[in-house]
């Protein structure tokens, strides 16, 4: 009796395990990044940006709506369906000529149904001036992993690194202007 009882649990079991393993048919929309970064930009720049998707699932993935939160975040999709495999991708188009912080979102409505995927638009638009003044005061540390703000004043990470290149590249500039005519590689 022991026996049937335990044959009859094991086949419960893995009756159990199986239906957990079957795949969810449909489409499925996955993007590469939900963020849409625009980074630090001037003022009227290049006002698009896109956000790649692959549909993972199984059927036609058909995009129903994209709404931006406001009317300065515009998305722009394809109507046609994105059969399963197939990548595509929403473009997304931001009024540059308003600075300030980017901080906006893109709702995209699609036939998987349930809730409707978010992308996060993020930047910051600043005015000619104000960009050519970062850009004086930010220099790359030695791998090219990150810019440094050397006159911040909270210390960074590799601040002194960043110091040691920037006295670096003031020594390179002065020594070319001092030996005319050779190509002066340090």
């Amino acid at each position: 009796m022991k026996n049937v009882i335990l044959s009859l649990a094991s086949l419960l079991f893995f009756s159990f395990g199986l239906m957990a393993q079957e795949t969810e048919s449909g489409p499925k929309m996955e993007f590469e990044s939900t963020v849409v970064e625009y980074g630090t930009i001037a003022k009227n720049s290049d006002p698009i940006r896109v956000a790649k998707f692959t549909n993972t699932g199984t059927e036609p993935l058909i995009i129903k709506n994209a709404k931006g939160s406001c009317g300065c975040t515009v998305p722009t999709w394809s109507k046609e369906p994105i059969m399963p495999g197939e990548s595509s991708e929403i473009e997304v188009r931001y009024t540059t000529n308003r600075v300030g912080t980017i901080n906006k979102t893109v709702r995209i409505t699609t036939n998987e149904g349930g809730q409707p995927h978010v992308l996060r638009v993020k930047g910051k638009v600043l005015n000619e001036e104000a960009l050519q003044s970062l850009k004086k005061r930010r220099v790359r540390c030695k791998d090219n992993s990150r810019s440094i703000d050397l006159f911040k004043k909270k210390p960074q990470s590799c601040n002194f690194e960043a110091f040691f290149i920037f006295t670096y590249q003031i020594m390179i500039e002065y020594a070319c202007t001092l030996i005319p005519g050779q190509d002066n590689e340090f």
